[in-house]
């Protein structure tokens, strides 16, 4: 079960898999019509997670090489 935290934005639920939410948003993209806005949301989406999840990554790797030394 997704853990809840409370931010001054409103509710949020912590993701514990963030690759299985950009598998389902180009998977539930898929599912509609060529064309339809709600595949290029999805898909939009799916793009933005990964960046996001791309850029943790590198900081994540910067920080440990940093206070490692």
């Amino acid at each position: 079960m997704p853990q809840s935290t409370s931010t001054a934005s409103g509710d949020q639920t912590a993701v514990s898999n963030p690759i299985a939410l950009v598998v389902r948003a180009r998977t539930q993209a898929r599912a509609f019509p060529a064309g339809h806005p709600g595949a290029a949301r999805l898909e939009y989406l799916a793009v933005r997670l990964e960046r996001i999840l791309t850029e943790r990554r590198r900081l994540q790797k910067f920080l440990h090489q940093t206070f490692d030394e």
